[in-house]
C-alpha cells in the first residue's frame, strides 16, 4: 500500500489529483486533510482527516500509527491570507521530516497579487532547500471541469500573454493533476 497525504485535498485540484491517482495506482491510499471533514470522493481508499492543515499536531494525531507515507502534497492556496499558505507549507515540511516522506508536491502559482507571488516563491525556496526534487507546479490560472468563477473569464487573456511569456499559460485541472502525478510516482507504477 502506498500512503499519500494531501493537505487541502478536498479542493478543486485535490479532488482531480485523488481521482487520477486512484485510477493510476490500485495500491494507493489517501489521507485527505481538510477543514470541512467532508469526503468528496467516495472510495474506501480515501480517508478524510478533519483538521486545519496549519495545525500539524492535530494532523499528526489523526494519521495512522506506524504507517509509511510515499508522498505529501500541499494544495493549500489562499490569495488573501498569506499566513495560511506559509503555515500549511511548514506543516508539510514538519510531516515530511517526521515521517521521512520521500516525495513532496506543491502548487505555487505565478499569478496573483505581488504579496501572494512573493509568499509562494519563498515557500518554494524553503521546500527546495529541504528537497531539491520537490515537484512544483506553477500555474497562472487553473481551469476546467466544475470551475466557473470570475478568473475563468481571464483564461483567453492568459493564453495570449503566454505567447510572450510562456510561464503565464493557463492549465486545466486535468493537466495540473497529471503533472503532479507524473512527478510524484515512479514511471510505470
Amino acid at each position: 500500500m502506498r500512503n499519500i497525504i494531501i493537505l487541502g485535498g478536498n479542493g478543486y485540484v485535490g479532488r482531480e489529483l485523488t481521482a487520477q491517482w486512484l485510477a493510476h495506482d490500485p495500491r494507493a491510499e489517501f489521507w485527505i486533510v481538510c477543514r470541512s471533514g467532508k469526503n468528496c470522493i467516495n472510495n474506501p481508499r480515501v480517508h478524510v482527516i478533519e483538521a486545519n492543515a496549519r495545525d500539524v499536531k492535530t494532523v499528526e494525531s489523526m494519521l495512522p500509527n506506524d504507517t509509511q507515507f510515499a508522498a505529501i502534497i500541499d494544495l493549500v492556496g489562499d490569495q488573501t491570507n498569506m499566513a495560511r499558505n506559509v503555515q500549511a507549507a511548514k506543516s508539510t515540511l514538519a510531516l515530511a521530516k517526521r515521517h521521512a516522506i520521500p516525495r513532496i508536491g506543491y502548487i505555487a502559482g505565478c499569478a496573483g497579487n505581488a504579496r501572494y507571488r512573493r509568499t509562494k516563491r519563498s515557500i518554494v525556496k524553503h521546500l527546495r532547500d529541504y528537497d531539491p526534487n520537490v515537484v512544483i507546479i506553477n500555474p497562472s490560472i487553473i481551469y476546467g471541469k466544475d470551475r466557473n468563477d470570475a478568473l475563468v473569464r481571464l483564461v483567453p487573456l492568459f493564453r495570449r500573454l503566454s505567447r510572450v511569456c510562456p510561464c503565464m499559460a493557463p492549465l486545466t485541472v486535468d493537466d495540473v493533476a497529471s503533472e503532479l502525478l507524473r512527478g510524484l510516482t515512479p514511471l510505470g507504477k
